[in-house]
C-alpha cells in the first residue's frame, strides 16, 4: 500500500480534518469518492463528503466523522491506496516512493549505489544514496541526473568531480 496524504490535525468543529498530500492526489481524495484509511494499523474504508485545497493541505469531510473530537481521533492517519491503483503518469515523471532501491551508475557504467531515501529540499528534490557505506546527496536536477528508467531499476547520473568521492 501507498501513502497518498496524512492527517495532521482537525480544522474546525465540525469534524474536518487537515490532509498533507504526500503525492499529487486531488484525484483520488475528492467529494463523493470512497477512500482506506489506514488508522493505527487498522485499514477501513471511508466516504469522502467534501475535500477543497487550502494552500498545500488538504480540508476533508469525512462522512462518518461529525465532531472535532472524533476528527482529533485521526491524526496521524494515512489514506493509502495500492500502487496499481496509482494515477499513470504519462509525461515520463514517476512518484518519488518508486525510486527507493533503484540502482544508482554512472554514465561509464561505474557502479555509485542504491537509493535509499528521497529528501525535499527548497528548489529540488535530493536523492539519497547509500554507496557501500557512505551516504551520498545527489540533486535531482538534470545536471546530474541523465536518464531514470524504472522498468530497468536503474538511475544514471553523471558524477561531478568531489560529489561522490
Amino acid at each position: 500500500m501507498v501513502s497518498i496524504g496524512v492527517i495532521s490535525k482537525p480544522h474546525g468543529i465540525k469534524g474536518e480534518v487537515r490532509v498533507h498530500p504526500l503525492i499529487d492526489c486531488l484525484d483520488i481524495i475528492k467529494a463523493g469518492t470512497e477512500c482506506r484509511l489506514n488508522v493505527d494499523g487498522n485499514e477501513r474504508t471511508v466516504e469522502i463528503m467534501q475535500a477543497r485545497l487550502h494552500s498545500d493541505v488538504l480540508i476533508v469531510k469525512i462522512k462518518e466523522v461529525n465532531d472535532r473530537n472524533e476528527a482529533e481521533s485521526l491524526r496521524g492517519a494515512e489514506f493509502v491506496i495500492s500502487e496499481d491503483e496509482l494515477p499513470e503518469r504519462g509525461d515520463g515523471s514517476f512518484y518519488a516512493f518508486q525510486l527507493i532501491g533503484l540502482k544508482v551508475v554512472a554514465v561509464d557504467g561505474r557502479n555509485i549505489g542504491v537509493v535509499t531515501d528521497i529528501m525535499e529540499t527548497p528548489g529540488q528534490m535530493t536523492y539519497v544514496i547509500d554507496a557501500e557505506g557512505k551516504e551520498v546527496l545527489i540533486p535531482a536536477v538534470e545536471e546530474f541526473v541523465k536518464d531514470v528508467n524504472l522498468n530497468t531499476g536503474v538511475i544514471k547520473i553523471l558524477p561531478i568531480e568531489g560529489l561522490i568521492d
